[in-house]
């Protein structure tokens, strides 16, 4: 048993998504939470038929017992149904939409294909909301020397290495906390990411000397419980996501670059894209880097050097 507020086969569901996909359990929370409120909207619609309702009548609907039969009767009409009330009632952008929608094609395709629930699949056809595809925010190269050169917390050493591995190899917050001093061997860094898919990132010359400065302020805290962590707070325990946003937004203040909708993860924008534009570094290259599944995910920042852009155009036969 995962969850006891739901239908058994999508608690079965969750429990496939951990054990087999390997997802994490913030990804999994997030097709719980989903899929929750997608049954309680067809309960509500179909079964009970109710179609003057509101967000609170359905937030207490209780569908523990609903059987595999419920599911048999929903139709991808039905589905468009709970996107358009996800639109209008809940204000939901394009983008909770479109997540909300792959939560539903994906649990329909396992009660299809892999149980076998369903011989015809609703949501097989079903069309993801457009989402804008928006160029991701990041530090320029001065900016970036900035915010290098202003680090000054109390915790120095440590702050400017969470820095400077975020801006040098691009990793994910969640990545980065995840890092055990044993994942170091040499020049080369094991990240752990998404869908506990390990890749190896080179360190080079400046992060290293970051790295090692770290350490020996690391040495001078007295009493640490959490031994295999690289980064750990003054009482000793792994730094959690809050306290590195908490950090990445005190030295982006000292620098004075606050108020500016930076974030630990636009540093991993500013990283990805100081490489590609400076660094003249192979798409596919940075794709690895990233630790994205799709290419299409890393080209987006071919679209964000205008040095490049504008080297195209200078460049041109034409332009003689």
């Amino acid at each position: 048993m995962y969850k006891s507020d739901i239908p058994k086969l999508l608690d079965d569901f969750l429990i496939y998504l951990i054990s087999v996909k390997g997802y994490s359990e913030k990804t999994v929370i997030g097709y719980y939470l989903d899929l929750k409120l997608f049954i309680k909207y067809m309960y509500m619609t179909i079964t009970l038929k109710k179609e003057n309702y509101t967000k609170e009548d359905i937030s207490k609907l209780i569908i523990t017992n609903l059987d595999d039969n419920f599911f048999k009767n929903i139709y991808l009409t039905d589905i468009y149904e709970f996107i358009y009330f996800l639109n209008n009632q809940k204000n939901n952008s394009a983008k909770t939409r479109a997540r909300k929608s792959s939560s539903i094609k994906s649990f329909f395709k396992y009660i299809s294909i892999n149980r076998s629930i369903i011989q015809k699949n609703p949501a097989e056809h079903l069309s993801l909301p457009s989402i804008k595809k928006s160029l991701p925010k990041h530090l320029s190269l001065e900016q970036t020397n900035k915010l290098i050169e202003n680090i000054n917390t109390k915790f120095i050493h440590r702050d400017k290495c969470i820095i400077m591995i975020f801006l040098n190899c691009a990793v994910r917050i969640s990545e980065l906390i995840s890092i055990n001093i044993n994942d170091i061997v040499d020049d080369k860094l094991k990240i752990l990411g998404k869908g506990n898919k390990e890749r190896i990132i080179y360190l080079n010359k400046i992060t290293l000397n970051s790295i090692s400065e770290y350490l020996k302020e690391r040495k001078k805290i007295i009493k640490i419980y959490d031994k295999s962590a690289l980064f750990i707070g003054k009482l000793g325990k792994r730094l959690s996501v809050r306290r590195v946003q908490f950090i990445v937004k005190e030295c982006l203040n000292t620098a004075g670059l606050s108020n500016m909708g930076f974030s630990p993860h636009k540093l991993r924008h500013t990283s990805a894209t100081l490489m590609y534009e400076h660094g003249n570094v192979d798409i596919n290259v940075l794709k690895e880097i990233l630790g994205h599944q799709n290419l299409g995910t890393t080209e987006i920042y071919t679209h964000v050097s205008n040095k490049k852009i504008k080297n195209a155009i200078d460049n041109h036969p034409l332009n003689k």
